[in-house]
């Protein structure tokens, strides 16, 4: 117990965003009434943040791994310290930029099945790796250099990865998976590590390495298969690393719940000793794992906005339909930014991780098809915003290199690629939303389920797009209906979670908005004005604002015709809504 943290948790502000779980507790060092655990650190001296010369910055260059979060007996204990993103990690969001352009700019060149295929391979192999740095530095505190060298040895497998992703299926596919299984293998072996050195926890992270391993074999036999016979082995692989950590994390579950009084007593001995090995086993941290879901939600969309960029030649040329179609897409990336970040938070009660088990895993891998699909649609767009398939849409007010990338005609397949890829996107919005557990208002115009079913009805609209006609659809007309329908889903999600008894189209201006706006004034007066204000108030006299701000009742000079006080002691005067 001594490796596992022992610290208080901020649980308010935890309870207020994420929803507030009974079986979370925590190990508070000014009281033992949430701590079922001697805390060995109570008896130090308290820190002393205003001495100038008090730190906790003891970087070491190594030091035993300390876990963040556990479960223990149903119980999830966790760390004072909420999981803020570390300044590496964000280093490490730099990477992916250029992982994701390369993946959907390889897809977009030639839009057809098998490069779909190949997307999906790529992208779900660099989600792992990303998922693999993502869990380490979630499970365990970051507070030595030599686990600082192991995140750069991640990176460097991941730039191994990278420079080899466009050619991977016809010359360099060796060359892929090779850094993908150094990154692997790499993960188990410090998964084992782990294991020796924190021994409450060792049964889990043994369990965790060996199970990594087990999909190596197939991966290096896919090397030496050819070319269409290697993907049954490829996809077998990916199935392999992908679930069986979540279906360990079931049989952990599993050993925990259940009852071992078999009629055999030594199957139930045997039963009951191997469940002591899980006793103890890491937990998610929320904060942390959410902030990181949404820095790479945040790095999709931002790719697409980068992919809509161009350059000019005139300064006529921002007339023209080139700049309309990257108007749309602009427009249309913010509402999916605005859908995600902000309508399906709004009025959350419990957040999808802390719900349930099922629904915190549904909420994880929801999210690849999520990114994977904007991804895919944010590929086509650069080709979308360039064609000159529509009228005003003149070329030669583009730069050289960007008048070459403009096509005639948008394909069948790119079509596809970019109406299916948004499908994709708001289905799995839908299922990610109905994870979480909202708060039920009856006075909402839509609940929950109307929403959701507007937002799937939308989505069947953009996948059929590319069933019309190319000739009489172009590019301009596909942008714009799938901007007016995102836009549509956009305003039925902000419409129903207005209030029924408020307007919602021009409440802000209304009447009985102007009344309930109030104003509130605290400034400082001399003994002299304050009882003259008594005086005045027993008989029964108004008091003006013109009287209370008069020069002689102020204790203070005038400045701007407001009393200047210290605001270390009275309040400024201020306005309050």
């Amino acid at each position: 117990m001594s490796l596992l943290t022992e610290h208080e948790a901020a649980l308010d502000a935890n309870f207020s965003k994420f929803g507030y779980s009974a079986y979370l507790r925590t190990k508070d060092d000014d009281s033992s009434s949430s701590s079922i655990v001697e805390d060995t650190s109570s008896h130090q001296l308290s820190k002393n943040w205003s001495d100038p010369r008090y730190s906790e910055q003891h970087l070491k260059f190594w030091k035993r791994p300390v876990v963040r979060q556990y479960f223990h007996k149903g119980l999830l204990w966790r760390s004072k310290e909420s999981g803020k993103v570390a300044s590496f990690e964000l280093f490490i969001d730099l990477l992916y930029v250029g992982i994701i352009g390369i993946i959907g700019d390889t897809a977009s060149e030639d839009a057809t099945a098998s490069s779909l295929l190949h997307f999906t391979i790529t992208y779900l192999m660099s989600w792992r790796m990303w998922t693999d740095i993502a869990t380490l530095t979630n499970w365990f505190e970051t507070g030595d250099i030599v686990q600082r060298l192991s995140i750069l040895l991640y990176l460097t497998c991941l730039l191994g990865f990278t420079v080899n992703i466009a050619n991977a299926f016809e010359s360099s596919y060796t060359a892929m998976v090779a850094f993908y299984l150094a990154e692997r293998m790499f993960q188990g072996l410090y998964l084992i590590w782990v294991a020796a050195l924190v021994p409450t926890i060792r049964g889990v992270m043994i369990g965790q390495g060996i199970l990594i391993y087990i999909a190596c074999p197939i991966w290096i036999a896919s090397v030496h298969t050819s070319y269409p016979s290697q993907l049954g082995l490829i996809f077998l692989a990916l199935i392999l690393d992908i679930f069986i950590p979540t279906a360990f994390s079931y049989f952990i579950r599993a050993t925990q719940r259940i009852d071992w009084g078999s009629p055999s007593k030594r199957i139930a001995r045997l039963c009951t000793y191997v469940s002591t090995y899980f006793d103890f086993y890491p937990a998610i941290n929320i904060e942390h794992r959410v902030e990181r879901n949404n820095s790479f939600v945040s790095l999709v969309f931002g790719y697409s906005v980068f992919a809509i960029l161009y350059q000019n030649r005139y300064s006529s040329a921002t007339t023209n339909a080139i700049f309309g179609k990257a108007c749309l897409l602009l427009i249309q990336a913010f509402a999916f930014n605005w859908i995600y970040f902000e309508i399906d938070l709004a009025h959350l009660h419990v957040h999808a991780l802390r719900r349930h088990f099922l629904s915190g895993w549904v909420w994880l891998f929801g999210h690849i098809p999520f990114v994977m699909g904007y991804t895919l649609a944010a590929a086509t767009m650069a080709k979308l915003v360039l064609a000159h398939d529509c009228s005003n849409a003149n070329t030669e007010s583009l730069i050289d290199a960007y008048q070459a990338e403009s096509l005639a005609e948008i394909s069948t397949g790119l079509r596809w690629f970019y109406c299916g890829g948004l499908s994709t996107t708001l289905i799995s919005s839908c299922l990610i939303s109905l994870c979480h557990r909202h708060k039920t208002i009856s006075n909402l115009h839509f609940d929950k389920r109307t929403r959701l079913t507007v937002r799937l009805a939308a989505c069947i609209i953009i996948f059929l797009l590319p069933l019309a006609h190319p000739i009489d659809f172009s590019s301009l007309h596909l942008v714009a209906t799938t901007c007016g329908v995102t836009i549509c889903a956009l305003i039925a999600d902000l419409y129903g979670l207005a209030h029924k008894d408020d307007q919602f189209w021009f409440g802000g201006f209304s009447h009985s908005a102007k009344k309930a706006t109030q104003y509130a004034a605290h400034f400082t007066l001399d003994k002299k004005g304050r009882q003259e204000i008594k005086n005045s108030m027993k008989l029964g006299h108004r008091i003006s604002i013109k009287e209370l701000l008069h020069p002689s009742r102020r204790s203070s000079p005038d400045i701007d015709g407001v009393s200047a006080v210290d605001d270390h002691h009275n309040p400024h005067i201020h306005s309050a809504v």
